[in-house]
């Protein structure tokens, strides 16, 4: 009978120990990760953009849609944040010369709350204030 209890008792440790040895599975890595430095550095950009309008006037005009397609590759709370953050921009973004752009720097603000809460990186909000 003790043969027995120590056969199971072996059974019962050998199948712990063999759990113990399973290989982890691989973390995958956020896309919000390469989305959020994507949006910072196009927020850099568009500060540059607006504070010399000429130096790039069509992609000015078309910034909405560069953030609109990060927000596409996004998730979660930072692809909701960057849709906000997409509303905000002005049908002609060159009219922030002379209008604030308080809404777009608040929601720039959550994105980058949002990428710090979910990637750990630090997000740098750019503003031409």
């Amino acid at each position: 009978m003790r043969i027995i209890g120590a056969l199971v008792a072996v059974a019962l440790l050998s199948g712990c120990a063999a759990a113990d040895t399973q290989p982890e599975a691989a973390e995958v890595e956020s896309p919000n990760v390469e989305v959020c430095e994507l949006t910072e550095l196009l927020a850099a950009d568009l500060v540059d953009m607006v504070i010399d309008v000429t130096s790039d006037a069509e992609r000015l005009q078309d910034i909405r849609g560069e953030f609109d397609s990060l927000a596409l590759s996004a998730d979660g709370d930072v692809k909701t944040r960057l849709l906000t953050l997409v509303g905000t921009i002005p049908d002609i973004p060159a009219t922030w010369l002379v209008e604030p752009a308080d809404d777009y720097f608040q929601a720039l603000e959550d994105v980058g709350r949002a990428c710090l809460a979910e990637t750990g990186v630090p997000f740098e909000v750019h503003t031409w204030k």
